[in-house]
């Protein structure tokens, strides 16, 4: 009787705990490959060519700052738009790289949630 009270707790286990736990997973791996660079809303300083500056020594933000605006008057000029339109642009080109990548996870978590369910079903279908 023993041995079935114990077998009873083992399912339960892997009906409850198991699925759980790799949502747990995917959804951690979604959240870690996606929030980091949303948060940051894509403003993170760009520090390409500073490799060979002095260690310790920080670029002047306001020399930074006026780097990052010309170099966006002459990709606004190249493509033929004002600095406005071409802001908007990216702007909208950002919107809809965000809705893609929403839908993408969402995907993402209806197939790992399928995948669960059925890895479930298979463990709790071959158990006697």
């Amino acid at each position: 009787m023993s041995d079935a009270a114990g077998h009873n707790q083992s399912s339960a286990f892997g009906r409850a705990f198991l699925p759980g736990l790799i949502l747990g997973l995917v959804v951690g791996a979604l959240a870690g490959a996606f929030l980091p660079d949303f948060l940051t809303g894509g403003n993170a300083p760009n520090y390409e060519g500073t490799a060979g500056s002095h260690a310790g020594s920080a670029a002047d933000p306001r020399e930074v700052e006026l780097t990052e605006l010309q170099r966006i008057e002459q990709a606004a000029a190249e493509a033929g738009m004002t600095v406005e339109e071409y802001a908007q642009q990216l702007q909208d080109e950002a919107a809809g790289a965000v809705e893609d990548g929403s839908d993408a996870a969402g995907e993402m978590v209806d197939d790992a949630l399928e995948a669960a369910g059925d890895a479930v079903e298979e463990a709790t279908s071959s158990q006697p």
